[in-house]
């Protein structure tokens, strides 16, 4: 392994990538979100160029708000983060191994990836109130200065740079 290689690796190299597959079972391209949006559903793949341990993963659904300012402000409007943070693991356990690759289930972290395999896990988020009440308490309209992502990282360890994947959703008329 060349000087640069390892530099690579150690930097975040670890060759994984994520995306979101569904999203309230649309393609992530064609999704959107109404006012009365309480929540999402939808289902996250991640894949690795070489073996590597995926110890959890965490989807928010988030709103930017640009301020005349110019400063961003993120509100998260829900998460999900597995496994529960609120639960203490068993110091016993080992990862578990990946889930057949390409199909959904409930995945149980932490897992090994295989070089080369895939693995699609399902999100349920479930929002602090609905987009139309998080506007109306902050007296804003839907417009260019609001805008809507679903971002879902997962930690993969012994690397300083967590990948993830990021999708907008603009609001149905």
């Amino acid at each position: 392994m060349s000087i640069i290689d390892k530099a690579k690796s150690f930097m975040g190299g670890h060759g994984v990538t994520v995306r979101h597959a569904t999203i309230e079972g649309a393609e992530p391209a064609t999704a959107a979100l109404a006012l009365t949006t309480g929540g999402l559903r939808g289902q996250f793949a991640v894949v690795s160029d070489k073996p590597c341990t995926i110890l959890s993963r965490q989807t928010e659904m988030v709103t930017e708000i640009q301020h005349a300012d110019g400063r961003a402000e993120q509100v998260v409007l829900g998460r999900q983060i597995t496994p529960d943070p609120d639960v203490a693991p068993d110091p016993d356990a080992t990862p578990a191994a990946a889930p057949t690759e390409g199909t959904a289930a409930t995945v149980k972290y932490p897992y090994d990836l295989a070089a080369g395999f895939e693995v699609v896990d399902e999100f349920d988020l479930v929002f602090d109130g609905s987009i139309e009440a998080v506007l109306g308490q902050r007296v804003l309209l839907p417009g260019s200065d609001v805008r809507f992502f679903l971002r879902t990282r997962v930690d993969v360890k012994g690397s300083p740079f967590d990948p993830e994947a990021v999708d907008e959703l603009p609001l149905r008329r």
